[in-house]
């Protein structure tokens, strides 16, 4: 779509504006679709793959949508994906972009995005709406609406590996705003699918960086993982930061995976922070996870402190129920919070689990601690 790739220093800029485009769709005035095919094709709606550090681009109010596209591309390296929406950084060079406001898809459904992918070896890279590969500390991606987005196992032997919504992947001393972004419409319509069987969604996805991420909504993924032992759905997932992140007023509802017979999971709100980080995770919303599936040692769960240390408060969790306010019968594992490590503070929650004419085979729990060793309030 747009590229701006100022690949040496001699074509290196600063403060790109890229506002106001619509990519996609097959006519000007956003109807029909834009087709891709033909052997491992890759997407790239916009790519600021390289420009000055002085001061940042702007990537603001653009719309990505009414595409089909099907390709046999199999990566290993995340920037050769099959599918991205708007990347700011690549392989070589920082990009320095604040993602503002832009939309991917729809919301409501009214225009799709569909990813078919035929590869006949195995991915590791997923398609992504919004790739954050840059190492300018105090940036954004806010304001942003992904939806209506389908992945689809178009025949290969291969699987993708999946889909993100955000990815944010830049250092371990890069502060990042991820904020006010809406992953998944509000009704099925405009959530995001995944077909493919070996495939993992994750919402909101961030390695290293520290963030302040307040006032996303992550809701109405269903994916189809049948990948044992995996977490097939994850609504905000963040590992191996050392700074004080917070996490604050996200909500994450109506995530949902089937897994036939095998025993995976969905981890709704999965955080992993330094000791002594400083973190807070406030004032989060987690209800409507299920998991479909007969190996009844699947498990959901809330929110899960699996490393570090940080606080979490006057968080709430609901489970035990679906979207439509339906008893989960089929006797899975529930967490309503589950701390795998860590030196926490865990004060004023609020944690409901219910449902009825459940099945007796697994065990539900409020709060569990797999932790022996430390202290903690």
């Amino acid at each position: 779509g747009i590229l701006v790739d100022a690949s040496s220093a001699a074509n290196g800029g600063n403060a790109f504006q890229i506002t106001g485009n619509v990519i996609g769709f097959g006519a000007a005035d956003g109807s029909g679709t834009t087709t891709i095919a033909g052997s491992s094709n890759e997407f790239r709606g916009i790519l600021l793959n390289a420009s000055g550090t002085t001061t940042p681009s702007t990537v603001q109010g653009n719309t990505i949508s009414g595409i089909a596209q099907s390709s046999s591309r199999n990566s290993t390296t995340t920037t050769s994906s099959i599918f991205i929406g708007i990347e700011g950084g690549g392989p070589s060079f920082d990009a320095p972009v604040n993602i503002l406001n832009n939309t991917i898809g729809s919301l409501d459904g009214s225009s799709t995005i569909a990813i078919n992918a035929s590869s006949t070896t195995t991915n590791t890279a997923p398609a992504i709406a919004i790739y954050d590969f840059n190492a300018t500390t105090g940036l954004a991606v806010s304001g942003n609406n992904i939806g209506a987005i389908t992945l689809n196992q178009n025949g290969g032997a291969g699987t993708l590996t999946g889909f993100r919504g955000i990815l944010s992947s830049t250092g371990t001393t890069i502060s990042r705003t991820i904020s006010n972004n809406t992953i998944g419409g509000p009704t099925a319509a405009g959530g995001i699918v995944g077909n493919l069987t070996g495939g993992v969604i994750y919402g909101i996805q961030v390695g290293s960086t520290i963030i302040t991420a307040t006032d996303n909504v992550v809701q109405n993924i269903v994916n189809n993982c049948t990948t044992a032992s995996t977490v097939a759905v994850a609504g905000l997932l963040t590992t191996n930061s050392t700074g004080a992140n917070v996490i604050s007023r996200n909500t994450i509802r109506s995530l949902v995976n089937n897994a036939g017979t095998i025993n995976n999971s969905i981890y709704a709100l999965y955080t992993s922070f330094a000791t002594n980080s400083g973190s807070v995770v406030e004032r989060n919303f987690v209800h409507s996870l299920v998991v479909n599936s007969t190996g009844l040692t699947s498990q959901i769960a809330g929110i899960l402190p699996v490393a570090g240390s940080g606080t979490y408060k006057n968080n709430m969790v609901r489970l035990g129920y679906d979207a439509a306010g339906n008893a989960i019968t089929s006797g899975i594992v529930m967490y309503g919070m589950f701390e795998i490590a860590g030196t926490n503070n865990i004060d004023n929650n609020s944690v409901y689990i219910g449902g009825s004419g459940v099945t007796s085979s697994s065990n539900t729990f409020a709060f569990v601690s797999n932790v022996t060793t430390g202290t903690r309030n």
